[in-house]
């Protein structure tokens, strides 16, 4: 829903003209409360509060003033200010009808759901339009509270208040379209008037469901220009087309589309975005890290930016802030699939191959839209050493993504499982050679490794590894292909290459660790392991890898325990480590500790845990 004021956009030269305004001290009072109305119908919020607070310097009592300062703060993405001074107005006397709407979309863009629904449930408004922009904003509430019941019964009773309040009528088909009804959604917004305040956004939203509900970009890029004729000043309308065309590889009219909305609204978070997007795009990463650093400066909450910066600073090789950034977009919103592909990739680059397979989405092996995401979870799997597993993920992913080189890599992964191996080999390595990604190169080498086909397996890794000469992975893939021919000593100099690469690869630390104890230096992989650790404290493979090295070497159940104690100081949210010391505990005859350990893990279990760690 957009804040009750106008979103025209102004000249940039009346900030200037307000400055000199507030230096001279012409104006009284009612004239500079006029001049900010004036600059809020222009949409210029930094001119308006210079004149609101010098408003408030001679009446700090005004409502009016607190009023429109709350809708400037809020303008400018100042959402605690404008909370702030919407109470003052409504401590000051200022109309319910005018105040109370306003205050609770504050507190909705604050994301304060359960206080709207506290407060404002049974609030009811004298006239028509206040009264269902409250319901909406309740309905709203509710339903980021997960309350669909209540939801629904909040919008009926802002369409009862007002048949065709625009607003409603857009939560309504948005609740449609996640229902998977984008049928009903469009009919739904086909109720809202052209001529009503929120057509643009309702033609916009049109334009997102005719995107991605029906993949009909044609028909989406008519509904955003249609919401541009309606209003030629919408900024989410004109994003929308960028997007579009940045989404049909149509860089050069993206740009010059927003070429545009920069000189309407410069360093505005929305021009940010798309400069950002578009920097993306055309692969100019240093650009676009340059703005999307901007726009997180500027926006810290919001996981679109979030997302963006992730992804432009995994791109750059900078994995740490990779992971910071997307990790915080995927806690503010677990639907981003961009993101959450870049955070599985982060950990799949630093060998963290547990924090990789628990951040897949728990419905990847069912999942019929994003084979991107299967095909990297196939890449986790096969690093893990689970070849049975990934191959079925390749094969999926194959099947489900639209290009023709996944196609045949679809076709041969199938050929292999029917047994016709030689001629599907012989149709990966063809892929595989002709094609940039490397979907059909991950289910080669890893078929090949299935069938112990091991030269063959190497050959294929150096065809990837020059697809990819800076990462670790085929670095990674060879010493694994050695280890299956027994080539300890080849294996290991694999391994010591991957961490010159990347000292921190800890799949390589714990090969490396297991040929030294294969060796009979247990001391020596001892060190290592516990180097790793050092390193990364959080690490749960290192930490288990230890576990298991010392239990191979006769360690007693104590200092076991202590050891898997300390994983689960490590990483106290993780499950696994927690079931693992209990299961530790009951193998030695310690139901007492057992039970203890278990019902740390969960503090509403008193006596037997029902949980999902039982």
């Amino acid at each position: 829903m957009k804040p009750p004021i106008s979103r025209s956009l102004i000249p940039a030269a009346t900030l200037a003209v307000a400055l000199l305004v507030s230096a001279c001290g012409s104006d009284n009072p009612d004239a500079l409360l006029a001049s900010a109305q004036d600059y809020l119908s222009r949409n210029d919020a930094p001119a308006a509060i210079i004149q609101l607070k010098n408003v408030l310097k001679d009446r700090p009592d005004s409502a009016k003033a607190r009023l429109l300062l709350g809708q400037a703060l809020e303008l400018t993405g100042d959402i605690a200010g404008a909370e702030t001074e919407f109470r003052k107005a409504q401590d000051l006397g200022a109309a319910p009808d005018e105040v109370i709407p306003q205050l609770a979309q504050a507190l909705l863009l604050g994301r304060q759901y359960s206080k709207i629904t506290t407060d404002y449930d049974g609030q009811q408004l004298a006239s028509a339009p206040a009264q269902a922009s409250l319901k909406t904003i309740v309905a709203i509430a509710w339903l980021r509270q997960g309350q669909e019941d209540k939801f629904r019964a909040s919008i009926d009773e802002a369409l009862k208040a007002k048949a065709d309040h625009a607003p409603a009528l857009i939560e309504l088909a948005r609740a449609s379209a996640q229902r998977g009804d984008v049928e009903g959604a469009l009919a739904g917004l086909d109720k809202i008037p052209r001529q009503s305040a929120g057509a643009d956004e309702a033609l916009k939203l049109r334009g997102d469901l005719l995107l991605y509900g029906k993949r009909d970009m044609d028909a989406a890029m008519a509904a955003y220009r249609e919401a541009l004729q309606v209003n030629p000043s919408y900024l989410e309308g004109q994003a929308a087309v960028v997007q579009l065309l940045l989404l049909q590889g149509k860089t050069d009219a993206a740009a010059e589309t927003l070429q545009g909305l920069a000189k309407a609204a410069p360093g505005k978070p929305q021009t940010l975005y798309l400069q950002a997007m578009l920097a993306y795009a055309k692969n100019d990463l240093k650009v676009a890290q340059e703005h999307a650093q901007k726009l997180v400066s500027l926006t810290p909450e919001n996981f679109r930016a979030l997302e963006l910066a992730g992804m432009t600073e995994l791109r750059l090789g900078a994995n740490v802030q990779a992971e910071a950034l997307l990790a915080k977009a995927l806690q503010l919103e677990a639907g981003l699939p961009m993101a959450r592909r870049g955070l599985v990739t982060v950990y799949v680059r630093q060998g963290r191959l547990d924090k990789a397979m628990a951040a897949l989405p728990v419905d990847v092996e069912r999942s019929e839209r994003d084979p991107g995401m299967i095909a990297l979870a196939g890449q986790v799997y096969m690093l893990h050493g689970d070849v049975d597993r990934a191959q079925r993920y390749f094969a999926k992913a194959s099947s489900l993504d639209p290009k023709d080189p996944a196609k045949r890599t679809s076709l041969a992964v199938s050929r292999l499982a029917s047994g016709q191996g030689d001629a599907a080999l012989g149709e990966l390595q063809s892929i595989a050679a002709s094609d940039d990604g490397v979907v059909a190169d991950m289910a080669l080498i890893n078929a090949l490794l299935q069938e112990r086909k091991v030269d063959q397996a190497l050959k294929a890794i150096d065809a990837l590894e020059k697809k990819r000469p800076a990462d670790v992975l085929p670095v990674f893939l060879r010493g694994r292909a050695l280890l299956l021919k027994r080539d300890a000593a080849g294996a290991r100099k694999a391994m010591e290459r991957v961490l010159e690469i990347d000292p921190n690869y800890f799949p390589a630390v714990g090969v490396l660790a297991m040929l030294d104890n294969a060796d009979k230096r247990p001391d020596d992989a001892r060190a290592r392991l516990e180097a790793a650790i050092k390193r990364q404290p959080g690490n749960v493979q290192a930490h288990l890898a230890l576990v298991e090295l010392r239990q191979a070497n006769g360690a007693d159940k104590t200092e076991l325990a202590t050891l898997l104690r300390k994983v689960v100081e490590a990483a106290p949210s993780s499950p696994l480590p927690r079931l693992l010391l209990a299961e530790h505990h009951l193998r030695n005859s310690e139901p007492k500790d057992a039970l203890v350990v278990a019902q740390q893990g969960c503090p509403h279990c008193l006596t037997t845990c029902s949980c999902s760690m039982s």
